[in-house]
């Protein structure tokens, strides 16, 4: 029992650690946003861990009773990751209100969050029914009465994943027309392939139910079919969630290269190499840099390398044999060649600065 929860303790750290590297900006933004449930999500984290130690290394001595208000603990104490997942990716998506008040209450309660919580919490059980349907048909599981009885358990939790194809929906419906435009423009193959997989899954999951409801014997191979099924879905659905809300991060707020949307007009103004300064070394003058250089640092600074179609190779062949003009209406207007490219901060300067550095290394290629 102890694994589940120090794999959980793992990688909520990792992801943390990850996203903080990844995009530093954004994570600021969720922390001072959201820091009451944020802190509130991690004491849940640790009484569910504390949970799980006092049942694994006291089993023996503790009563049936204390066993199941131990077990009541750690499924409180899950609940804090699931609501907490369900609030941070709703927040980001549609952050409501908070655009204009930055007030917490308005970021909890944005307009999808109440649906993302139903969803992710109706996902959960499904996720933790079919783990139990494969642990209890293991070639290596033994207590058959207690087997079959938690097999019939589990397959009555399946009825969650029923549920969440509506929820899901009605989720997507709430995001929005524009975003699930973006959704199925960008993710078209990959929103085909969930339905399909989600489809399937609640046939199986039809099927385990009935088996469960007649007492019949569900069968490892199925079982473990069905939660392939389930883990792929929720990393496809992640997958394709996090692709609606390009170019942003947190939408109308932050882009996905950590620049503010606020900060936009004066990044026109004044550029965006005299900030980068982890990209400009100290003390340098940039009037005395060459073009091709500060070109090469505001490539840099715009993180355009994050996207494979504002790669180098694409430049290349888009800036090739175009005159100054027409460079700089390119790049000035990324955005409506794939809407889930951030638009172009720099100012005039750099905008030219980057046109001479991409042609000369599209120059440097043609040769």
């Amino acid at each position: 029992m102890l694994a589940p929860f120090v794999a959980t303790l793992v990688t909520t750290i990792l992801c943390c650690f990850y996203a903080s590297l990844a995009c530093p900006a954004t994570t600021s933004a969720i922390v001072h946003a959201l820091l009451w449930p944020l802190a509130l999500s991690g004491l849940l984290l640790i009484v569910q861990a504390l949970g799980a130690c006092a049942y694994h290394f006291a089993a023996e001595r503790l009563s049936v009773e204390r066993k199941e208000a131990v077990a009541w603990l750690c499924a409180l104490g899950s609940a804090g990751p699931v609501a907490m997942i369900a609030l941070i990716s709703s927040f980001m998506t549609t952050p409501g209100s908070w655009l204009e008040t930055l007030n917490i209450w308005d970021a909890v309660f944005n307009p999808t969050f109440i649906p993302a919580l139903i969803l992710h919490a109706a996902w959960g059980i499904a996720l933790a029914g079919a783990a139990m349907l494969v642990v209890v048909n293991s070639p290596m599981q033994r207590l058959q009465p207690e087997a079959v009885r938690l097999e019939r358990l589990s397959a009555l939790t399946l009825w969650a994943l029923v549920a969440a194809a509506p929820i899901a929906i009605l989720y997507l419906m709430m995001l929005g027309k524009v975003y699930t435009t973006l959704a199925f423009s960008a993710h078209t193959t990959l929103i085909y392939f969930i339905g399909g997989l989600i489809a399937t899954a609640m046939a199986l999951a039809i099927l385990f139910i009935t088996a469960g409801v007649r007492r019949e014997r569900i069968g490892f191979s199925g079982s473990l079919a069905l939660l392939a099924l389930l883990f792929i879905a929720t990393g496809a659905f992640n997958l394709a969630q996090a692709g609606i809300r390009k170019p942003y991060t947190i939408a109308g707020y932050l882009y996905t290269n950590d620049i503010a949307v606020s900060e936009m007009q004066r990044l026109h103004r004044e550029g965006v190499l005299p900030h980068a300064n982890w990209i400009v070394p100290p003390g340098i003058d940039l009037r005395l840099v060459t073009r091709e250089k500060r070109g090469e640092w505001v490539y840099a600074a715009m993180n355009y390398a994050r996207y494979p179609a504002t790669s180098l190779d694409n430049f290349r062949l888009r800036l090739a044999g175009l005159d100054r003009v027409a460079a700089r209406t390119l790049i000035t207007h990324l955005e409506l060649l794939n809407p889930q490219i951030p638009p172009f901060a720099g100012s005039p300067e750099e905008v030219d600065d980057l046109a001479a550095y991409l042609q000369s290394r599209g120059e440097e290629g043609q040769r």
